[in-house]
């Protein structure tokens, strides 16, 4: 009866389990850590200003102007690089995800398995 059990929720609510474990709640810690969402939202915000565009003279214009321009160009590359990293955590996490879910059901003869082997002699 112990096994009937075992082997009810292996193939049933345990796979269930195993699917939002190793892919659904991965997926989302990737997304709660890395923020693809919303780095991709402000892709091209800038990244620190230390000049204000208030109505100076054009020489503050002019260097105001500069300053977005090249916090704007590091805050592209720097969320970029991060959104590319995420993605590629995201790839890996489905993959590997992937692997342990079809493996999931073959794991129960890995005793029998091991069993025969021993007593087959391999490995020795």
């Amino acid at each position: 009866m112990v096994i009937q059990l075992y082997l009810r929720w292996w193939y049933g609510t345990g796979w269930q389990w195993a699917v939002q474990r190793a892919i659904v709640e991965r997926l989302q810690w990737c997304n709660e850590t890395f923020s693809i969402f919303a780095l991709i939202r402000t892709l091209f915000a800038p990244f620190k200003q230390t000049y204000n565009k208030s109505n100076g003279s054009i020489d503050m214009r002019v260097r105001a102007f500069f300053d977005n321009v090249i916090s704007r160009c590091v805050g592209f590359v720097s969320r970029f690089f991060i959104i590319l990293t995420g993605l590629i955590a995201c790839l890996f996490v489905l993959i590997t995800g992937a692997v342990f879910v079809v493996l999931w059901p073959l794991a129960p003869l890995s005793v029998p398995v091991s069993v025969v082997m021993m007593v087959v002699g391999v490995g020795r």
